[in-house]
C-alpha cells in the first residue's frame, strides 16, 4: 500500500473493518462547519470507488462507520486514524489536519476498496510547508 506523502508513524494490524452500504460518517460536534464539506468530499470518494452512497450526520452517536473527532492533543496539521472492529476513527485538532487525513484514508480506500485493514496512522508535517516545485523550464 502507499501513502503520499509517506505518513511519520504507520502500523497495520491483523484485521479489516469492512464499510456497508448502509454506513454513515458521523461529524463530532466539535467540529467546525467546515468539516462537513470536508465529510462531503469523503462522501463522494468512498461513492466513487465502492458504490455506497454513505449518509453523513453530525452528533455524537455510536452507530456511524466514519468517524471524524476533534482532538485538541493534536496541533496544526496534525491528524491520526485508527481503523479497528469498531469502525474508521479519523481525529484533529485543526480542520487543515482533518483535511489531510480524509485525503489520506482516500488513498487507502482507492487501493482497497470497501475492506479496509486495521491500521493506526498518525501524521504531521516535518516542515512548516507542504509543497512541491516542478520546474518546467530546466530539464
Amino acid at each position: 500500500m502507499y501513502i503520499i506523502p509517506n505518513p511519520q508513524k504507520w502500523e497495520l494490524l491483523e484485521g479489516s473493518y469492512e464499510i456497508s452500504y448502509s454506513a454513515r460518517i458521523l461529524i463530532d460536534n466539535r467540529l467546525s462547519d467546515a468539516a462537513g464539506n470536508y465529510a462531503l468530499f469523503l462522501q463522494k470518494a468512498i461513492f466513487s470507488e465502492t458504490g455506497f452512497d454513505l449518509m453523513v450526520t453530525k452528533g455524537t452517536s455510536k452507530k456511524a462507520a466514519l468517524f471524524l473527532k476533534q482532538d485538541d492533543a493534536l496541533t496544526g496539521e496534525a491528524y491520526r486514524i485508527e481503523v479497528c472492529d469498531s469502525g474508521i476513527f479519523i481525529a484533529a485538532g485543526a480542520n487543515s489536519g482533518l483535511l489531510h487525513g480524509i485525503q489520506t484514508l482516500i488513498q487507502i480506500i482507492q487501493q482497497t476498496g470497501a475492506l479496509v485493514p486495521f491500521m493506526r496512522i498518525e501524521d504531521y508535517p516535518d516542515i512548516p510547508y507542504r509543497g512541491l516545485y516542478y520546474d518546467t523550464t530546466r530539464s
